[in-house]
């Protein structure tokens, strides 16, 4: 079985749970719902992400563009994925989720899925 094979088949079964946890505060990326989540990359920028319940989330990249897609976490795991495009491949990316005892305005380093250190907070969304 191949890397990208374990892969898909955990976003599948990520997906099959993804309403029941997208739409609860006590969910396992609760504390991001309604507010955002900020990776900070020094001087490569800042990534911003607006998780919304509805299993969306709005994601600003340091060249400001914005993109909006799906989103499924469990308790170690949280993922954004874009359907299909015309090409018919999904683009994800999965992260180590590890805000579980984080409060909203905390701040903590962490690898991300390509190797670099991050800086995350979680701040209240602007209205």
């Amino acid at each position: 079985m191949t890397a990208k094979t374990l892969i898909f088949g955990a976003l599948a079964s990520l997906m099959i749970t993804a309403p029941s946890l997208a739409v609860t505060k006590s969910g396992p990326l609760g504390l991001a719902l309604g507010n955002v989540l900020v990776g900070d990359y020094g001087s490569e920028g800042k990534v911003t992400a607006a998780f919304d319940a509805d299993g969306t989330v709005g994601m600003t990249f340091p060249d400001g563009t914005k993109r909006r897609q799906a989103w499924v976490a469990d308790a170690n795991y949280f993922c954004m994925i874009v359907k299909p495009g015309a090409d018919g491949k999904m683009d994800y990316r999965c992260e180590r989720n590890m805000t579980a005892g984080k409060k909203l305005g905390q701040t903590w380093q962490q690898v991300d899925s390509e190797g670099k250190t991050v800086t995350i907070s979680i701040q209240p969304r602007p209205r």
